[in-house]
């Protein structure tokens, strides 16, 4: 896969970031209530599914969780229960495609 993304992490005192890894290009991010950081990306043209993926927080490397099947997904948000936020939002997509949840 093309890796035209970085990962980086915010030092939330001084607001500088460091540079964690080159990794796939993300156009969202969220963690779930355990800490896990996902992924998703928008499909790579007009048409192609967007994809779901967990990423490793330490060396930006990912694991494709599966294909969505809408394209131009743009972001991912998961309630502070780890639940979806409400029945519409991309939450939900992580308990569909986790075969261990």
């Amino acid at each position: 896969p093309e890796t035209a993304g970085s990962l980086i992490t915010i030092d939330t005192a001084t607001g500088a970031g460091t540079l964690v890894a080159a990794t796939h290009r993300m156009t969202g991010l969220s963690f779930d209530s355990g800490g896990q950081l996902y992924g998703v990306d928008n499909g790579s043209m007009s048409g192609v599914p967007s994809s779901l993926y967990l990423m490793d927080k330490s060396d930006g490397s990912w694991i494709l969780i599966g294909s969505m099947e809408v394209s131009n997904v743009l972001g991912l948000v998961f309630g502070v229960s780890g639940s979806p936020v409400e029945s519409t939002s991309w939450a939900g997509v992580k308990v569909r495609y986790r075969s261990d949840e």
